[in-house]
């Protein structure tokens, strides 16, 4: 009986020596050493192309006549483009609304409004010629041009200035690792920003007179910028 209680002494003894002793150490994994550095790219595209927003505005006594002559010289103005073969015509509005004037504080009404707008694009070297064609045909006004490169140099330009914009972080980082004694070892994250392209706008807008001149257009360049960020771990 004696040796009985001994050993179920020894038990729980050896049971509690095991709850007490010392768990073994657990090491956190050390945070990862990460570089972010951003790289710019840049290309300059020739903008061959003038986007031009042409428009047609007329007034009359009736909603019906102001519908038809606007009609009219909308019709006119794009069997003329088409003539001459611009790229990407389209209409961009239609609009038809009544005028008033104003006499004593009262408003009394004074006819209606029709418009007609559209949008085309044309070589810069042909544009001068094609507006001035276009005014004489109807149109009466010019809501703004801008110069444009062709999509395929654009998308030419754009895959070019994200590889110098990728070739441009991971250069920064290797400058800064090998200065404080350091070396890249893998690439963690690649985040690749909008790329921009900025169009130069030509600032030539409002109404035009039938008997103006053809105005010289010269195109410019078109910059396509590219921005490419890099999570290097060294």
């Amino acid at each position: 009986m004696l040796s009985q209680q001994w050993s179920w002494r020894w038990v729980v003894l050896t049971t509690a020596a095991l709850l007490v002793l010392p768990s073994p150490a657990v090491t956190e994994p050390s945070p990862q050493r990460l570089i972010t550095v951003t790289g710019q790219g840049q290309e300059s595209v020739p903008a061959k192309l003038l986007e031009v927003n042409l428009g047609v505005e007329v007034q009359a006594a009736t909603a019906e006549a102001a519908q038809a002559e606007v009609s009219r010289r909308a019709d006119a103005l794009v069997k003329l483009l088409r003539d001459r073969r611009v790229e990407q015509l389209e209409t961009t509005g239609l609009n038809l609304s009544p005028r008033y004037r104003y006499r004593d504080n009262q408003q009394i009404p004074d006819g209606f409004t029709a418009t007609y707008s559209l949008r085309f694009r044309s070589p810069s070297t042909a544009a001068g010629s094609v507006i001035d064609a276009a005014v004489k045909s109807g149109s009466t006004r010019i809501d703004g041009i801008r110069f444009v490169a062709t999509d395929a140099e654009v998308a030419t330009a754009q895959a070019a200035a994200l590889r110098e914009a990728a070739a441009d972080a991971r250069q920064k980082a290797d400058i800064v690792l090998r200065s404080l004694g350091l070396s890249a070892q893998d690439i963690q994250s690649i985040q690749i920003n909008n790329t921009a392209t900025p169009t130069p706008v030509a600032q030539f807008r409002g109404a035009v007179a039938d008997s103006a001149p053809a105005v010289p257009i010269v195109g410019g360049d078109q910059e396509v910028n590219a921005a490419v960020t890099l999570q290097i771990r060294y």
